[in-house]
């Protein structure tokens, strides 16, 4: 069944409204097709063009009947703005030689479904084609022209090993972006057991298959749920993949952000979000782009976690230049909107203004309660705060404000703020300040000259201005080289009632302002100090020898670096099958070993060196490929070969650093190529070793701790392995225990009298329990 929600622009005075029934669509593509659209799932899939006014409903379990059986092959409903105006589209019927059950008869055609993103083109999966190895159909929107890809095409598509794209479901999701090039490709998600039960997401050019990511956890579902969008700010589309089935306990579910580099690739750290990382709750079931909610120019994404905590939460993120922040983020609760709620966040529709505030709706599916829930987006207020003091800088030299007391008149300090946003009028705004905040009260060096300023409440509209002058007191103390810090806290309150939709301050735009007033000092313009200290003695009395008065005093400073070291096999482990097979392409393997290493600080590092060996296998490994990138502007990394050295028992690359700044990372990864086929009985380990040590400078005390450093990283090998025999006592135990019981039930039929029946003269001889034969009995007395 469709239904359909008459919502108005305004804001509805009833919090649930009925929406109006649709008759379940219907229909055979042809009249030769016999169709079965009983429980065919309609709304599996669904999307909406506005554009064309045209919205897409699919039912992948509607089922066409051949020879008395039902081929599961799926179809959609193409509809105008009218219910009535609706075409069926089911591409995979009346394929010559390709209807039958282990190719396209159980295709599940449109377990999801979208528009591409130019609104050229509807895009539909369909995971069941080839025996669940999957594929998907692009239809030109404006003729009936369609194009199935699936792996079937041995010259196209079938870059896989069986092992590696058999049942995988490729299809499952589907979406399109400009990813690469400002051009538009699809992507579209196969978390089936394949891929050694990782998932995978593939990417295509038109029918070209030009790139594959594979997820990290066995049987996570990497792959259930695609969305694409500008997420990080730049030129380029981003995809978001949800894995609902992801673990630490059971199915708490992860889902990843991959940005692109919009040069054919995405980068390899992908952002990763947990939600509340509750078990059972598979956070990341749908995934959405939702537009930009909050107006900052950049997308946001919607996250499904259907089943948390028995009803269900959705989490809305925010897009952002620098990184997706899972801490600065936005939690809907299902059973905080209403009790009955159940499944809520298995779905998302497309963003639309609906109340017509400026800002963009969208709604929620809750399947198990069949409710769904339209959430009106708040207006968003920004505060722009401008802070500025009189004087600049603090002269501790002048005895007039600076003395054992605090005194008054010496420094103020101008406060500004104005807010940015649209579709309110006014608001309640607070604004708190704390003044030295890094000193306890014994040794701060200004306070407010009314304390009663520390907390000013007011009301403040949309084309006006917050301004306050604060007058503060001064006194001395001995730290002269740290400045005075200032936080200035602005917030927003909101007085919401149930059908009153207030503005809410942006969670990105930082409420804490940090405002620092230095000293004079003379330390130059990065005010940053080089101490020089002197000091004076003078002697009181007639001195003996004067000449020994001058003493030379060294103070060594002292450097200190605390690294962060990740370490990564790619992929964690091979199952490697103990079935001797013949040798082809697929049994090279690639594996890459990668080591990150983060300067934390304080300090910087002068210089070092690091040895990298990958051991040797015998002759399996090859094409051994290091690769070196850094983030530092000044690191200069210099290895004496581009190239592993063949040692007996390792491949050895030496290299140095210079220059390695506070806050930069450098990152080493190996590439190599690995022969299984060779592998015997004994499965090996592919193991590399990092060696890493710093150069000490002498003009400062080292405290790196890193002399002979070891990081290695390891690629086990697994074969599935075989049953283990069943144990003789445990077989014993077992028809000792069958014996035992078949005893004790003979034992209860002979208590009940089962075997104490008594003859059938008699049974008949009992009032009312057997009609008279006509026979004579043979057991009673000769009539006479």
């Amino acid at each position: 069944m469709l239904f359909e929600c008459q919502i108005s622009g305004q804001e509805s005075t009833e919090k649930y409204q009925k929406c109006t029934t649709q008759v379940a669509l219907s229909g055979d593509s042809s009249a030769d097709t016999q169709s079965y659209d009983e429980k065919q799932w309609l709304g599996v899939a669904m999307d909406v063009n506005e554009q064309a006014g045209k919205f897409i409903v699919c039912a992948h379990r509607w089922c066409e009947i051949v020879s008395k059986q039902l081929r599961m092959v799926g179809a959609c409903y193409l509809l105008s703005t009218s219910i009535n105006d609706h075409k069926i589209l089911a591409p995979l019927l009346d394929k010559p030689k390709k209807n039958g059950v282990f190719y396209q008869g159980m295709a599940q055609f449109g377990t999801s479904a979208q528009f591409s993103k130019n609104n050229k083109d509807i895009l539909f999966g369909a995971p069941g084609i080839y025996q669940g190895r999957g594929g998907f159909v692009i239809k030109d929107i404006l003729n009936d022209n369609f194009t199935t890809v699936d792996y079937s095409n041995s010259e196209n598509h079938k870059v896989y090993s069986k092992e590696e794209y058999e049942d995988s479901m490729v299809g499952y999701s589907i979406t399109s972006g400009r990813f690469f090039f400002n051009k538009i490709q699809i992507a579209v998600g196969g978390p089936g057991p394949s891929t050694f039960g990782l998932g995978k997401v593939l990417i295509y050019s038109g029918e070209m298959l030009i790139g594959r990511y594979a997820g990290s956890q066995y049987g996570g579902g990497f792959g259930s749920s695609l969305a694409s969008g500008n997420f990080s700010g730049d030129e380029h589309d981003d995809l978001v993949v949800g894995a609902p089935m992801e673990y630490d306990v059971v199915d708490e579910g992860r889902v990843y952000i991959l940005i692109s580099t919009g040069l054919g690739s995405f980068m390899e750290n992908k952002i990763v979000l947990v939600g509340d990382n509750i078990p059972g709750s598979r956070f990341g079931t749908t995934v959405a782009n939702i537009g930009d909610l909050n107006q900052d120019g950049i997308d946001d994404i919607a996250v499904g976690a259907p089943y948390e905590n028995g009803c269900g939460a959705v989490y809305i993120y925010y897009g952002n230049l620098i990184s997706i922040d899972e801490i600065k983020r936005q939690k809907i609760i299902g059973k905080s909107l209403s009790p009955e709620l159940k499944g809520f966040g298995i779905s998302f529709s497309r963003p639309k203004d609906v109340d017509n505030n400026g800002y963009l709706d969208f709604a929620v599916g809750a399947f198990l309660s069949d409710q769904a829930v339209l959430l009106h987006t708040k207006p968003v207020i920004k505060s722009n705060t401008t802070v500025q003091s009189s004087p600049s800088e603090l002269n501790p030299q002048d005895t007039d404000c600076f003395g054992d007391i605090f005194k008054d008149g010496c420094l103020n300090l101008s406060v500004s703020i104005n807010l940015l946003g649209k579709a309110f009028k006014k608001v309640d705004l607070e604004v708190s300040i704390y003044i030295d905040v890094e000193k306890n009260e014994n040794q701060k060096r200004a306070v407010l000259q009314k304390a009663e300023d520390n907390y000013i409440q007011t009301e403040l509209g949309l084309n006006n201005q917050f301004h306050k002058i604060y007058q503060l007191k001064t006194r001395k103390r001995r730290d002269l080289f740290k400045p005075v810090v200032i936080n200035l806290i602005v917030t927003v309150q909101t007085n919401e009632t149930e059908m009153n939709i207030s503005p809410i301050q942006d969670l990105l735009n930082p409420n804490i302002i940090k405002y620092e007033i230095p000293f004079l000092n003379d330390c130059g313009a990065d005010k940053l100090c080089a101490v020089d200290l002197q000091t004076r003695l003078k002697c009181e009395g007639f001195e003996m020898y004067p000449k020994n008065n001058e003493d030379l005093l060294n103070i060594q400073m002292r450097k200190k670096a605390v690294l962060s070291v990740n370490t990564v096999s790619e992929p964690q482990y091979i199952l490697v099958s103990q079935k001797k097979e013949s040798k082809s392409a697929t049994d090279i393997k690639d594996i890459t070993h990668q080591y990150s290493f983060y300067n934390n600080g304080p300090s910087d590092l002068k210089a070092g060196n690091f040895t990298l060996k990958v051991y040797k296998i015998g002759s399996l490994l090859s094409n051994l490929d290091p690769q070196v990138n850094s983030s530092g502007t000044f690191l200069r990394i210099t290895c004496l070969s581009e190239t592993f050295n063949n040692k007996p028992q390792f491949y050895e690359m030496k290299c140095h650093f210079r220059e390695w700044l506070k806050e930069s990372l450098f990152l080493i990864e190996v590439y190599m190529k690995m022969d299984i086929a060779k592998l015997d009985s004994m499965l090996p380990v592919v193991k590399s070793e990092l060696i890493m040590n710093s150069v000490k400078d002498k003009d400062y005390v080292d405290d790196v701790a890193i002399e002979g450093k070891i990081y290695s990283v390891s690629t086990n090998f697994r074969s599935p392995g075989q049953p283990k025999p069943v144990k003789t006592w445990i077989i014993v135990l077992c028809v000792v225990l069958g014996i035992l019981l078949l005893l004790g039930f003979i034992a209860g039929l002979w208590k009940c009298g089962f075997f104490k029946r008594q003859k059938v003269h008699r049974i008949r001889q009992h009032d009312g329990s057997m009609k008279q034969e006509v026979q004579p009995d043979p057991d009673s007395e000769p009539l006479n």
